[in-house]
């Protein structure tokens, strides 16, 4: 699952979205549910975007379905795909506009990864997973 938060910074550039979301909980649990139901383009929608309702923002969020699908895939071979998932922790920052959800995320196989999630509020006040620094 590491390398799949690779995947999302490596085209962080490009996409971005927006969706609902109350807590940064909340958003992070609703990622690895989309991930575990191969609904890859439920999950770009939950990534934070400035450039949501653009041609630019269209073909980045094509682009990043296609690269979930993919990473996600070559994940499951090896580890038989994610089992579960539940919430460690959350820490918002000072200003509480962006936060840090730790994830413990058991695989098929009996693997578990512990995953740090960045979220940050878009202009609307909503939770996404944001993909920068």
């Amino acid at each position: 699952m590491k390398s799949l938060l690779k995947v999302f910074a490596a085209f962080s550039l490009f996409l971005l979205v927006a969706c609902g979301g109350n807590t940064p909980s909340a958003v992070a649990e609703k990622a690895y549910g989309y991930m575990k139901d191969g609904e890859y383009a439920k999950c770009v929608e939950l990534m934070y975007s400035d450039t949501e309702n653009s041609e630019e923002y269209e073909a980045g969020a094509k682009m990043m379905e296609g690269m979930l699908q993919a990473s996600y895939e070559k994940a499951k071979a090896k580890n038989g795909g994610i089992k579960s998932y539940e919430v460690v922790s959350e820490e918002l920052s000072e200003d509480g506009e962006e936060a840090v959800v730790n994830m413990k995320v058991t695989y098929e196989d009996g693997s578990v990864d512990d995953e740090d999630m960045k979220l940050k509020k878009n202009k609307d006040g909503d939770w996404k997973l944001y993909l920068g620094k």
